[in-house]
Order: C-alpha cells, then structure tokens, then sequence
C-alpha cells in the first residue's frame, strides 16, 4: 500500500501482522514523508501521555492533510483511518 498526498508517494506500508482491528507492519517513508514526520510524532506522543486534547489536536491535523492510502490491488484508495508509525513500524486502522 502506498501512502499518499496528492499524487506524492511518502511512503509504502507493508502489512506483516494483523490484530484486529489494527494492522501492523513495516513503513518505509520517502524523502516527501520528512516535512509531515513530526504530525506523526505528535500523535505518538500525544498518546503516551494519555492527553485527549493533545490526541485530538494531532489527529486532527494530520486528517488536515488530506492524506489517503492506496491499496495495491487498485481497489478505492481509503481515506479514514488511523496511521500510527514510529520509526520503520506502523500500525494502521480503517
């Protein structure tokens, strides 16, 4: 799957476990991914620390992105989920 901006790649999930309802696997960014990093990094941390206002704030910025995941076998690209990445892992929920 690829997640996208646009027509901009930033990155391809891998899929490698599933915990339903959540997916886990590998994130491998692009160079494109870099500028966004820290949204995702605001939601991780946001998390951690339990803080409803903090997690709604970070999602809700990262849903301002416009974001969407295309799946690889051309079905329609999904655009409300949950994309959780830290370093090379990522979890995902849809």
């Amino acid at each position: 799957m690829l997640l996208k901006q646009g027509d901009t790649v930033l990155g391809t999930i891998t899929v490698d476990d599933l915990d339903m309802p959540w997916w886990h696997g590998h994130f491998r960014p692009t160079p494109a991914f870099e500028p966004i990093r820290p949204f995702f990094d605001a939601t991780r941390r946001a998390f951690k620390a339990a803080d409803d206002r903090a997690i709604g704030a970070a999602l809700g910025a990262i849903k301002s992105l416009a974001l969407v995941i295309e799946p690889e076998d051309g079905t329609e690209p999904i655009t409300a989920f949950l994309l959780h990445i830290e370093g090379d892992r990522m979890r995902l929920r849809y």
